[in-house]
C-alpha cells in the first residue's frame, strides 16, 4: 500500500449536489398547505375509537392523544374526573355535542387552536371556565356543551401560549 500520495475519492452512494434550493415562496406555500390540512381535522365517516359514554365514579377517565371523536359524548360523573384532550383528536363531524351530568365532579377539556366552544350548560353551585381559546376558525369543528352540573366544575383550555409569544403580544 502506498501511503505517500493518498487520494480522496467521492463515495459511490453520495447524493448529487443540488443546483438550487427551493424558492422561499414554495416553502411558505407548502407550510400553508400543511397547516390547512391540519386545521381541517374533520373526517366524515371515520369510526370513533372511544366509547361515547364516560361515567367515572370516584375515579378519573381520560381521552387523550390521537383518538377519533364520536358525534356526541355523554359525560356523567359522581365525585370523579373526566379529561377530554382534543389537541390531537380527529373529528367525525363538524359539530360534537357533549351531554353533561356532573355531580361533585370535574370535566377538563383541552382544545386545539381555532376550535369553537359553545356553552349551553346549566351549572348549579358550580362553574364553567375558559382560558386561551383564541379566535374561532371556520374550518375547525365546534364543541357544544349541554346538560347540568351540580357542585361541579368544567375547565376549558386552549393551547398553551409560550413566554416568547406573551412578550411579543401574540395572545
Amino acid at each position: 500500500m502506498n501511503d505517500e500520495n493518498p487520494t480522496f475519492q467521492q463515495p459511490a452512494f453520495a447524493p448529487e449536489p443540488q443546483d438550487e434550493a427551493p424558492a422561499l415562496s414554495e416553502v411558505q406555500d407548502q407550510h400553508r398547505a400543511d397547516n390547512q390540512a391540519l386545521a381541517t381535522r374533520v373526517v366524515p365517516g371515520a369510526v370513533a375509537t372511544v366509547s361515547p359514554n364516560l361515567f367515572p365514579i370516584l375515579a378519573t377517565k381520560k381521552y387523550e392523544g390521537e383518538w377519533v371523536v364520536p358525534e356526541s359524548l355523554n359525560v356523567s360523573t359522581f365525585m370523579g374526573t373526566a379529561i377530554l384532550d382534543f389537541t390531537d383528536a380527529t373529528f367525525t363531524s363538524p359539530e360534537v355535542v357533549i351531554d353533561l351530568r356532573l355531580i361533585m365532579g370535574t370535566l377538563k377539556i383541552f382544545t386545539p387552536a381555532g376550535l369553537t366552544v359553545i356553552d349551553d350548560s346549566n351549572p348549579i353551585m358550580g362553574e364553567v371556565t375558559t382560558k386561551n381559546l383564541g379566535r374561532p376558525d371556520p374550518g375547525m369543528p365546534k364543541l357544544v356543551l349541554r346538560g347540568m352540573l351540580v357542585m361541579s366544575s368544567v375547565a376549558i383550555r386552549g393551547p398553551k401560549i409560550s413566554l416568547l409569544d406573551r412578550i411579543n403580544g401574540k395572545f
